[in-house]
């Protein structure tokens, strides 16, 4: 059985952290982790953290439309994004000939999106039908 080298850790001029574990199989998973949650939204902006997540993942970029955006991310295998309180992380699982891709999806949707009105009014739809589900399935 193949030994799994220990955590490489590096930190990027730009102040980039890069975690690296070599494993014995050709996947990789990835946190882009920002430092944009919760805590950071002022008095009257609650939920704007989640809202500029969901159009992050699915409004299209300068390089990428957002149609092709969903393609890539049904190809690449798994992909999804979470809000915290302090962050917010996008993950993904792919294989390992997809790094390129990934990375260059990613990295355009986090830093070049596009926020196109239609998309950024499909989120604002989404969202609320997420609050109206939560409030609905909390109720007594």
């Amino acid at each position: 059985m193949e030994r799994i080298d220990s955590l490489r850790e590096y930190r990027l001029d730009n102040g980039l952290y890069i975690a690296l574990q070599k494993t014995p199989t050709k996947n990789i998973e990835s946190h882009l982790e920002v430092n944009l949650g919760t805590v950071h939204e002022e008095e009257g902006q609650k939920g704007i953290v989640h809202f500029l997540e969901h159009v992050l993942v699915t409004g299209g970029t300068e390089k990428f439309s957002p149609e092709k955006v969903l393609d890539i991310k049904s190809y690449l295998g798994s992909f999804n994004a979470h809000t915290s309180i302090e962050s917010t992380r996008f993950e993904g699982g792919f294989m390992v000939e997809d790094l390129e891709l990934y990375l260059d999806m990613i990295s355009s949707s986090v830093f070049n999106p596009l926020f196109q009105v239609e998309k950024v009014e499909e989120e604002r739809r989404r969202i609320l039908r997420e609050i109206t589900d939560s409030m609905t399935s909390s109720a007594p």
